[in-house]
């Protein structure tokens, strides 16, 4: 019986959808990208949540990127991005974590940054660019009012305060480049093991969206030598 088909719900910019999409190639699935209307965000009603990205597989469902990725570890379990042991599965749920927390983090002070105001209407401009082509629900003139909405927004906020408010977005994006180095110092890899994990993909999609669209203040793939050397490494992983 083949296997049910496997649905991503997500709007195109969020990070963390980026990371479930790219979990989704990594592990070569055949999948459906669903975007969400911007406002009624009807497509996942039928979670009772409004938190995305959502994975639906038949009947079953997760809600959350890190659920996804451990979800999608025991239903394809090769290529593998998980834990051989419980050391492991623990290092990689850590380097997920600081992923969040801090270089996801660093995007959404990006959107909101009082300081260079200017750099953050245009990271908003750039996300209402995609928005559009993407999902309905976008209001006319979102381009002009959208840094606005951002800073708004509570869960942005609450994101982008896990970084030092105090500090300066440039220095902010010193730091983070320094703590990524140091991750991959060890083995190549952020959790530092002898293969890829779901952590090196969830900040591979991020890295790869900065890169892509001219995010400013955000980590990109020309960040440092430690991580072009290794966004190279986990693309080669990917399909085309």
């Amino acid at each position: 019986m083949p296997p049910p088909p496997l649905i991503l719900y997500t709007f195109a910019p969020s990070p963390f959808g980026l990371k479930a999409a790219t979990a989704l190639k990594y592990k070569k699935a055949s999948f459906e990208t669903r975007h969400v209307h911007l406002v009624s965000q009807k497509e996942i009603r039928f979670t009772g949540q409004k938190t995305i990205p959502v994975l639906r597989a038949g009947d079953a469902w997760k809600v959350g990127s890190g659920d996804i990725c451990r979800w999608l570890e025991r239903l394809i379990p090769e290529p593998s991005f998980g834990g051989r042991n419980a050391a492991e599965d623990a290092a990689i749920l850590e380097a997920d974590n600081w992923v969040s927390d801090v270089l996801i983090a660093l995007v959404r002070r990006s959107w909101i940054d009082k300081r260079e105001s200017a750099a953050a209407h245009r990271n908003n401009r750039r996300i209402v660019k995609i928005l559009r082509k993407t999902s309905k629900g976008v209001p006319p003139l979102a381009e002009w009012y959208w840094l606005f909405l951002t800073r708004s927004t509570p869960f942005i906020q609450r994101q982008a305060a896990l970084l030092d408010p105090k500090t300066p977005i440039a220095e902010l994006y010193r730091n983070v480049v320094a703590q990524f180095d140091r991750k991959l110092a060890t083995s190549g890899f952020l959790a530092g093991g002898e293969a890829l994990s779901y952590a090196d993909i969830a900040a591979f999609a991020q890295v790869a969206f900065a890169s892509e669209q001219g995010m400013e203040h955000q980590v990109h793939r020309g960040s440092s030598p430690a991580i072009g050397d290794w966004f190279e490494r986990i693309a080669a992983k990917l399909p085309d």
